[in-house]
């Protein structure tokens, strides 16, 4: 068996509404598709599409022939409140019903 042990997710929510989620001093730098966030000009985190995308992440274990993966949400510390970490709790629990055996 295969397990990919560092593998990046992050709710959609998450991706597409980041300006809701940094905090004062950072600043947020889109690109098509995904963004930068930033402090003091030290690179904190960064998401593209294919985080949010489990299907595509799917498709992508498919093809690396890796059975499963251990979801790995690529933030920094300040940024997970215990709203977030409920939500993204919440929403990881979707996908792992969806998909119990990756």
């Amino acid at each position: 068996m295969r397990i990919d042990v560092h593998h990046h997710w992050m709710a959609r929510d998450q991706h597409e509404n980041a300006q809701e989620y940094i905090r004062k001093g950072e600043t947020l730098e889109k690109f098509e598709g995904g963004w930068h966030i930033w402090k003091k000009g030290v690179h904190l985190t960064q998401s593209n599409e294919v985080f949010w995308r489990i299907e595509r992440q799917i498709e992508d274990m498919d093809q690396n022939k890796v059975d499963m993966s251990v979801l790995f949400l690529p933030a920094w510390q300040e940024w997970n409140t215990m709203k977030t970490c409920a939500y993204q709790n919440d929403y990881l629990a979707g996908i792992i019903q969806k998909y119990p055996k990756r």
